[in-house]
């Protein structure tokens, strides 16, 4: 009797651990159900994820790190097709500045991005130091960068045949207001009155015809560029490099260097006749606001 006693007081222990961890299999169920509701909830709803463990909803996961923001594709060559498409005038852009086919480049940027399942969103090039991909302050940094590498490695689309310019000045003086918008260290106006100054207001026909708007000057002759877009850029560049990163940033202190003359005291200083020209240039122009890819378009057209 004992042992049937025994046998029951078993079976009922072993019911009632069953009945238990079924209970807690089905809640454990029921609360991910919810959550999963909640997630695909705040998905639809777009709303912003406050917490830094909550996921962004797919195609794209964006990590913000040290002030990079890095792209993690879901599907690698499809999102960043797109995203090549968002950023097709920036790219046709510098296609033309640098005479290079756009095509090549789309196919060539396709190619690298086989390599990489994330990127840092303005380093389209997927430019990289020893495998670290670097991190741009600009898209158009990076694209400069990008389009130099790419020459570098594939000379064969170097073109540096020199194409007259023949348009009109509002696309000049849109260069420069638009490539001092890329290097922000150069003050619009003094770059655009010292360019005023030198080309007689972008209509010196000697000077667009080698597309240097700036007076650069090689073994006695004006340097060359390739398009006008090109040489703006090279003179903003320019500025940027020898001048204004130099703390060198004034017109006086500028044209010490620029386009000096000696003083009847033998001392070097900047032309007068020089200065003058480019006040009065300085005078003529509007304080800068800056222009978009389409508006700058828009000018080549008029």
């Amino acid at each position: 009797m004992k042992s049937d006693s025994n046998s029951k007081y078993a079976i009922v222990k072993f019911s009632i651990m069953i009945i238990t961890l079924f209970t807690f299999f089905l809640l454990i169920g029921k609360n991910s159900n919810n959550d999963n509701k909640i997630y695909n909830s705040k998905i639809n709803n777009n709303e912003s994820f406050n917490s830094s463990n909550d996921v962004v909803a797919d195609p794209l996961n964006v990590d913000v790190l040290d002030n990079k923001c890095l792209v993690t594709f879901t599907d690698p060559q499809e999102e960043y097709e797109k995203l090549l498409e968002n950023n097709r005038l920036l790219i046709e852009f510098y296609a033309k500045v640098y005479k290079v086919d756009v095509n090549v480049i789309i196919e060539d940027l396709k190619n690298r991005a086989k390599n990489y399942t994330e990127f840092n969103e303005n380093n389209l090039g997927f430019l990289n130091d020893n495998g670290v991909l670097r991190n741009y302050q600009s898209k158009d940094l990076a694209i400069i960068d990008y389009f130099e590498e790419f020459l570098s490695l594939n000379p064969q689309y170097q073109n540096n045949k020199v194409e007259a310019y023949k348009g009109n000045k509002e696309y000049v003086e849109g260069l420069i207001n638009y490539f001092t918008s890329v290097y922000p260290n150069v003050d619009y106006k003094i770059a655009i009155s010292i360019g005023a100054a030198e080309s007689g207001y972008y209509e010196a026909s000697s000077m667009l015809a080698v597309n240097n708007i700036y007076g650069g000057m090689s073994n006695g002759k004006l340097i060359a560029h390739k398009n006008i877009e090109y040489g703006v850029m090279q003179y903003i560049r320019y500025l940027d490099k020898n001048y204004f990163s130099k703390g060198i940033n004034t017109v006086e202190k500028i044209g010490n260097i620029y386009c000096p003359s000696i003083s009847d005291n033998g001392v070097k200083v900047a032309s007068s006749h020089w200065l003058s020209l480019v006040n009065n240039a300085m005078n003529s122009y509007a304080d800068k606001e800056n222009i978009s890819l389409e508006e700058l378009n828009n000018l080549q057209k008029n």
